[in-house]
């Protein structure tokens, strides 16, 4: 994984794809979804 990111996947599939985020991104989705 790249310095910096978060990786993302589907817990029920853990050898499934990922999709990877930057911090700030990932930051902004969660405030978004707490709303």
């Amino acid at each position: 994984m790249v310095p910096g990111t978060v990786a993302v996947r589907d817990s029920k599939d853990p050898e499934g794809p990922k999709l990877v985020f930057g911090r700030r991104a990932f930051a902004s989705f969660l405030v978004g979804i707490k709303r």
